[in-house]
């Protein structure tokens, strides 16, 4: 029988959606072994963590094993019971950052600079500029660079309270401004509007390579993120790259590319799913792009139709945590949960052509496996599942949902859509049970498909808050 692929990797470009139909929402492909080289897993979903007061965080980091979050024009300290601490006063601004250095809290909120001792939330003395852009910390000197200029400063060694005015270089490779400080291994890149510059440590002082500079400059402030070894950010000739050492790597296809250029994005960050690094650029007006560093494939995430909510995310207390715009820390959990509403995930396939004949599809098969329900501790369904799972499953344990047959139950379902015009517009859903939790191999047929005159796209639906698998290939009997 012949194959149909739930995409690769979702290439469909929102001004020409008939070019490609493919696309993965919440949901993303991983490699496995069996009659698919791809099974279909869910996005992460999330469990309630800590609320700071106001919304919009500007930004988060973990500092000496500490969350730190810049919220609401205030700095503030979440410990890992969840209690939460207004460490003073800041400057309410997007253009924010916070780096650390030997324990202390450095952030550069709305062109000012700030350090937390551990007692005391204090603005350092000026040294060569007063007005800053970033902040970061490089072999232990908290590097600023300048708001609207090209200079760069650094504290004494260990000690962001203390600026020389002494301790200064020109970025003056290129005349242009706005340059933002990122380690990345032994040396510090300044990405700037047109151009970047790759810097090191003398011993006395921070100056660059010798020929060190690429002509692509940054898109935006947020716009550019650290992940292990490197750093993902987007260009201001609107593609998404990945660093690595010395290696800079174009990952954007022409779906994403328009988004940058066309949408509004807002944000990127990194977070990992078990033995995969995704790298989120996150928009004000669409589901979020994200590339999977392992299969280098992307995939896109929304939250009940629009833009997710997460502006950013930190890994600190063993796991990653998502900062919200309404203000929430939600911990990130295999759950089909997120913010307490079901995620429904989606895998369009690619469209099935017979050299341009009529066709008809008596049968598709899938292959899925029901993972566990979320539990909490005490071996009850966790919260965030019973506000959506439905009334007939309050208070059940998990164990009378698995075994025993006279308490009510939920049985996962799954839904496909057929589409006769390259994925443009679906018919009914037609839905099939994935059988009860903990099975494993299921086949899930839909038979009588219909006739197509021309492409047949399918595209699979679930949205029950469990973990579960789809074979990424459907076999397709065609007559």
């Amino acid at each position: 029988m012949p194959v149909i692929e739930f995409a690769g990797s979702s290439m469909q470009d929102s001004d020409n959606k008939q070019s490609n139909s493919g696309r993965l929402l919440n949901c993303y492909r991983s490699p496995t072994v069996g009659r698919s080289q791809f099974t279909l897993r869910s996005c992460l979903g999330t469990s309630d963590f800590a609320q700071i007061p106001g919304v919009n965080p500007r930004a988060g980091a973990n500092v000496a094993g500490v969350l730190y979050v810049v919220q609401a024009g205030a700095l503030w300290r979440i410990t890992n019971d969840r209690t939460v601490t207004n460490l003073g006063a800041v400057q309410d601004s997007e253009i924010t950052t916070i780096s650390g250095n030997n324990g202390k809290v450095t952030v550069v909120a709305g062109a000012k600079y700030y350090v937390w001792d551990g007692e005391n939330l204090t603005q350092p003395e000026a040294g060569a500029f007063s007005s800053y852009n970033n902040v970061t910390i490089f072999n232990q000197l908290t590097v600023l660079t300048e708001r609207g200029g090209r200079r760069v400063q650094w504290s004494e060694v260990a000690n962001p309270l203390t600026l020389d005015g002494l301790d200064f270089a020109t970025c003056e490779a290129r005349d242009d401004i706005n340059p933002v400080a990122i380690r990345m291994g032994g040396s510090l890149w300044m990405f700037k509007t047109e151009s970047i510059e790759k810097w090191y440590n003398t011993g006395t002082t921070l100056q660059i390579l010798p020929g060190a500079v690429i002509d692509r400059g940054l898109k935006g402030f947020n716009l550019i993120c650290e992940i292990p070894g490197g750093c993902f950010f987007l260009s201001s000739d609107n593609k998404a790259f990945f660093v690595v050492g010395d290696a800079m790597q174009p990952v954007s296809n022409v779906a994403v590319s328009n988004s940058i250029a066309n949408e509004n994005p807002e944000r990127v960050f990194f977070y990992r799913d078990e033995m995969h690094e995704f790298c989120v650029i996150s928009f004000t007006d669409r589901p979020s792009w994200i590339y999977d560093l392992t299969t280098q494939e992307w995939h896109e995430r929304d939250e009940q139709g629009g833009p997710w909510q997460v502006k950013d995310v930190v890994f600190v207390y063993g796991g990653y945590y998502a900062l919200r715009r309404d203000g929430s820390i939600k911990r990130m959990v295999r759950t089909g949960v997120d913010n307490g509403k079901q995620i429904r995930r989606r895998a369009t396939s690619r469209a099935l052509q017979m050299d341009g004949k009529r066709f008809r599809v008596p049968m598709l098969e899938v292959q899925a496996s029901v993972g566990k329900w979320q539990i909490n501790s005490d071996g009850d369904l966790a919260d965030d599942v019973l506000q959506v799972a439905g009334d007939d499953v309050l208070g059940a344990g998990i164990g009378a949902l698995e075994v025993a047959e006279d308490e009510p139950r939920i049985v996962p379902q799954i839904m496909l859509e057929t589409s006769r015009d390259f994925g443009m517009t679906f018919g009914q859903p037609k839905q099939r049970s994935l059988g009860d939790v903990g099975e494993y191999q299921t086949k899930i047929r839909w038979r009588a498909l219909g006739q197509f005159d021309n492409s047949a796209t399918m595209r699979l639906s679930w949205t029950d808050p469990i973990d579960l698998t789809v074979e990424a290939s459907g076999f397709v009997e065609i007559a």
